[in-house]
């Protein structure tokens, strides 16, 4: 099934949409993060806190979700608010998602289906999504 071509479902954004320079490969819908440089790279640390930063699609030119920002890339991302609904990556190992399923940091940029990891960045699953043999995008909230 086709999906949205945009990142953001949901939420406001004005004031929460930045950039700035990536340093590596990140896919829009990925958790990401400031290295100590500026850049932005994946979020790193699996069930990890930090602030909240997603990859959004390059819509100024013309690129959609499916299209990567490579090292040296202008990244724009997006600072998610409770009730922000995104469309993000589940880790294909990352386990069965039941709907209002807890998600947390893969530490690749992606998110697994999470217990109570405490101090974690937490979404919250708004479809099922069966355990697959690849990684497979999900509508989620912030709560």
């Amino acid at each position: 099934m086709a999906g949205p071509n945009r990142i953001l479902l949901i939420g406001e954004t004005a004031r929460k949409h930045d950039e700035a320079s990536a340093a590596g490969t990140i896919t829009p819908g990925f958790l990401i993060k400031h290295d100590a440089n500026g850049a932005v790279v994946a979020h790193s640390t699996a069930y990890g806190g930090g602030e909240l930063m997603v990859a959004i699609e390059n819509g100024l030119q013309g690129k959609m979700v499916s299209d990567n920002y490579v090292t040296g890339d202008k990244c724009f991302f997006h600072r998610p608010m409770r009730g922000d609904v995104l469309w993000m990556l589940l880790k294909a190992t990352g386990g069965t998602a039941a709907i209002d399923s807890d998600l947390a940091s893969a530490g690749d940029g992606k998110l697994i289906v999470t217990g109570a990891a405490t101090g974690a960045i937490k979404f919250k699953s708004m479809e099922a999504i069966p355990q697959a043999a690849s990684d497979q995008r999900i509508r989620v909230r912030v709560p």
